[in-house]
C-alpha cells in the first residue's frame, strides 16, 4: 500500500467542545461514539477523534486504528493530537510517534472518526491485528523521526503509578508483586541491571533499590517511552503508555497478568520466570 496524506485544505474538522452533562453508555461511550463505531464497518476509512487523555493511550488508539485499517484494507488518516494530559507538547509528540496516513485516500467526509476501536484494543486475540506487518509499519514510522539515546538498562519495569491509587485495582499492581520479580530477575540473571519507570518520590521505591533495582523516575516522556521500547527486556505495566512500548520493541516482552490488557502472541508470560534459567534463556532472543 502507498503512503499518503490528504492536503491541509481538505481538513474542516474542528473538534467539539466537551458537554457538560452528556449521557455516556455503562461502558462510557457517548452517544455519538455509538453511531460512529455502527458506521465503521461501512466507511472507506478511519481517524482518530482527538481527545484529552495520555500520550500513551491516544498513541495505542491510533495504532489500533492503523491495525483496523490495515485487515480491513481501508484508508488510515492520521489526525496529529490535539491535547495530551500532563501538560506534555502535543505538536512535538505528535511528531515524535512518526505517525502519518495510510492507505489510498478515501472520501474525507465519509470517515468515521472515532475515540478508539474496542474490536482491535479488546480483541482476545490481538496478534489477529498487531501482526508482522502492522509492527513493521509502525516501527517504520517511528523511527522516521530523531529518538534519544536508547535504554542503559538490560531490563527494563514499568510500574504505573502517579495518575492512579490503589482503588484502581485493573491498573494498581502491589509493590511485592515487583519486589518478588526483582528478586526472581536476580536470581535468573546477576549482574544485569534492572531500571525501574514510573513516577513518585524515591522513597515510594525504596523496598525495589534494597533489592538492587535502580529507579528512573518522573523523567522526560521521550526519553521513558523509548527507553522502554528498547529495552532488551521489558516489563510492561497494565498501562498504555507501557503497552505501546511493548508492541513496538523488538526486544523480549514479559507479560504480566492483569485486566487491562492482553500479550501478543511472541510475548513470555511472567510464569517463564518459573522456568529453569537454560530453558528461558533459549526463548529470550539477544540477551
Amino acid at each position: 500500500m502507498t503512503q499518503t496524506t490528504l492536503n491541509a485544505s481538505e481538513d474542516q474538522f474542528v473538534p467539539r467542545r466537551r458537554r457538560r452533562g452528556r449521557r455516556r453508555s455503562p461502558g462510557g461511550m457517548s452517544p455519538r461514539d455509538l453511531r460512529q463505531l455502527a458506521r465503521l464497518p461501512r466507511a472507506p476509512g478511519i481517524r482518530i477523534r482527538t481527545r484529552c487523555d495520555g500520550f500513551g493511550a491516544q498513541y495505542l488508539a491510533q495504532i489500533s486504528a492503523l491495525a483496523w485499517a490495515l485487515q480491513e484494507k481501508r484508508y488510515f488518516y492520521y489526525e496529529p493530537f490535539s491535547k495530551l494530559d500532563h501538560g506534555e507538547d502535543a505538536a512535538s509528540m505528535s511528531e515524535f510517534t512518526g505517525l502519518r496516513s495510510w492507505g489510498t485516500p478515501a472520501d474525507f467526509k465519509k470517515l468515521s472518526h472515532v475515540r478508539f476501536v474496542p474490536e482491535v484494543l479488546k480483541a482476545p486475540n490481538p496478534s489477529l491485528y498487531f501482526n508482522a506487518q502492522l509492527l513493521r509499519i509502525i516501527r517504520e514510522m517511528y523511527y522516521s523521526t530523531p529518538k534519544p539515546s536508547a535504554c542503559k538498562h538490560a531490563i527494563a519495569i514499568h510500574i504505573r503509578r502517579g495518575d492512579i491509587n490503589k482503588g484502581m485495582k485493573s491498573r494498581w499492581l502491589p509493590e511485592k508483586v515487583y519486589i518478588q520479580l526483582v528478586r526472581m530477575l536476580r536470581q535468573f540473571f546477576p549482574g544485569k541491571s534492572i531500571g525501574i519507570y514510573s513516577q513518585g518520590a524515591p522513597s515510594e521505591f525504596s523496598a525495589l533499590t534494597t533489592e538492587g533495582a535502580t529507579l528512573e523516575l518522573s523523567r522526560d516522556l521521550r526519553e521513558t517511552f523509548h527507553e522502554l521500547a528498547t529495552a532488551p527486556v521489558l516489563i510492561p505495566a497494565p498501562s498504555c503508555l507501557s503497552y505501546s512500548a511493548a508492541i513496538l520493541s523488538e526486544g523480549t516482552i514479559i507479560h504480566l497478568a492483569n485486566d487491562q490488557n492482553k500479550p501478543l502472541d511472541h510475548w513470555l508470560h511472567s510464569r517463564a520466570l518459573s522456568m529453569k534459567r537454560s530453558q528461558l534463556l533459549k526463548i529470550m532472543r539477544d540477551f
